[in-house]
């Protein structure tokens, strides 16, 4: 009898909150190979039954500041990497992450741990594209595990992977196309564009046999510092101005307190690492390698600061010169900015900047610096031209597509949406853009009153 039943609950006793998105846990936690932001994004899409672009954009980019105004932004073709990184977009993504799936530490699947240690623009940190190991994509579909892209992937110190050391790949093998960070599909070892798998090996290459153990070094170091981002520990090695403090210690118990002479003996070029002192600044995560390798221990071992560590100083090959920029005549210059000038004027207009660059054969960066208020006129004008082109473009697809849909009115057959949209096709012409269904429709109503009075009635009769 339902009587008899005794519900024992605590009078304050509240259920758990429920979570809009399933919970996933990162794959491989606790390890060098844990996986990456992006990659638990993609797995959380396929949970779904989602693309993992409309998850982004309807779930998780409204609960941050990222201003994504269409899908082909510059966010999702090339910042969507900084989800894995240390910066703003890192934080916010995490943290909208965390929100919607109900758990926490997931920052530890991005650089985030070290986000007060090395530099906040991320310099040296992220490849430009995602890179794969086929052996890992292979064993893991052999074993019945679910693919995914670690952290240590996406590194640009990595070349290699962490668990086989063998070269990472950034390109389908198939078509040859590089992967975009928000996958087209939920399936991550399937190319977005071919569609095919993504284990498959290279051809034989040289290269391979000769892997440079730096290379295979420094993959091992940066699994080190992913293992330890996902302790209490990185709390400690991470914190601002670490590396100061051991490089002051290092050189007051080594070197007597002199820096030129610790400078020279690593091979460093004078006052490098009286930047790092004096400023405080934030280092790149290369110098942080180059500054632990010259030592000869790992980043993590470095930044411990163990007095029992054992260092390896050695004389150091010298750094390389610093290559200053040539001076410019101001004659050059004159002559520089008048052509400028004379772009910006009378065009061309279709070129951008970067295609003026190198008509002129001259760097981009050396005509911004040089040359900034005429590559700004040169930039809006080509913005202009774009801008008009777009609108004449806009304004022949909406003529063309009412002329098409006239044509299949007279024609008195049956017209459906897959008619219509593979006329439109023919002429390069999407009907997913507004202005062109609103022609249609307008195009739709003008033929039915025309018809309507051609045969007497009244247009405005239902």
């Amino acid at each position: 009898m339902i009587d008899s039943l005794i519900l024992d609950f605590d009078d304050d006793w509240v259920p758990p909150a429920r979570s809009r998105l399933v919970t996933l846990k990162p794959m491989g936690a606790g390890t060098q190979m844990l996986e990456s932001v992006s990659s638990l994004l993609v797995r959380i899409a396929r949970a779904h039954t989602v693309k993992p672009l409309d998850l982004l954009n309807r779930e998780i980019v409204p609960r941050t500041d990222i201003q994504l105004r269409r899908p082909s932004s510059s966010f999702v073709n090339t910042h969507a990497k900084t989800a894995n990184g240390l910066g703003k977009y890192a934080h916010e993504i995490v943290s909208a992450l965390e929100q919607l799936t109900g758990q926490t530490g997931l920052a530890s699947c991005s650089f985030l741990p070290w986000r007060e240690l090395l530099a906040s623009n991320g310099n040296s940190l992220l490849h430009p594209r995602p890179c794969w190991c086929p052996t890992c994509f292979q064993e893991w579909r052999v074993a019945g595990h679910e693919p995914y892209f670690p952290l240590a992937w996406f590194c640009e110190q990595v070349a290699v992977c962490p668990a086989h050391k063998r070269p990472l790949i950034d390109r389908c093998t198939v078509c040859g196309r590089q992967q975009p960070f928000v996958t087209r599909h939920a399936y991550l070892d399937y190319c977005s564009y071919c569609g095919d798998w993504l284990g498959k090996e290279e051809p034989a290459d040289s290269k391979a046999a000769a892997l440079p153990q730096r290379a295979i070094a420094r993959a091992s170091a940066i699994g080190e510092l992913i293992v330890v981002g996902q302790t209490a520990e990185a709390s400690m090695l991470g914190a601002r101005g670490r590396h100061a403090t051991v490089i002051t210690a290092l050189i007051q118990q080594h070197f007597a307190g002199v820096r030129a002479e610790a400078e020279r003996r690593f091979g460093f070029r004078p006052h490098v690492m009286l930047n790092w002192l004096s400023k405080h600044q934030a280092l790149s995560l290369k110098s942080l390698f180059e500054l632990s390798e010259r030592v000869g221990v790992s980043p993590a071992t470095f930044l411990r600061n163990d007095p029992r560590t054992v260092f390896d100083f050695r004389q150091r090959a010298a750094m390389g010169p610093i290559k200053h920029r040539p001076p410019v005549s101001e004659r050059r210059l004159a002559d520089l900015k008048g052509l400028l000038d004379g772009i910006a004027r009378n065009g061309p207009h279709h070129l951008a900047l970067t295609d003026v660059a190198k008509t002129l054969g001259e760097k981009y960066t050396f005509l911004r610096y040089w040359c900034p208020d005429e590559c700004a006129r040169i930039s809006a004008a080509h913005l202009k031209f774009k801008s008009d082109n777009s609108k004449a473009k806009l304004a022949a697809n909406v003529t063309q597509s009412r002329r098409i849909m006239m044509r299949l009115l007279s024609s008195k057959q049956r017209i459906t949406r897959k008619i219509v949209k593979a006329e439109l096709a023919a002429h390069r012409i999407s009907i997913a853009c507004p202005e062109v269904r609103a022609a249609l429709r307008r195009a739709v109503s003008d033929y039915v009153c025309t018809e309507r009075l051609r045969r007497g009635g009244n247009p405005r009769s239902s």
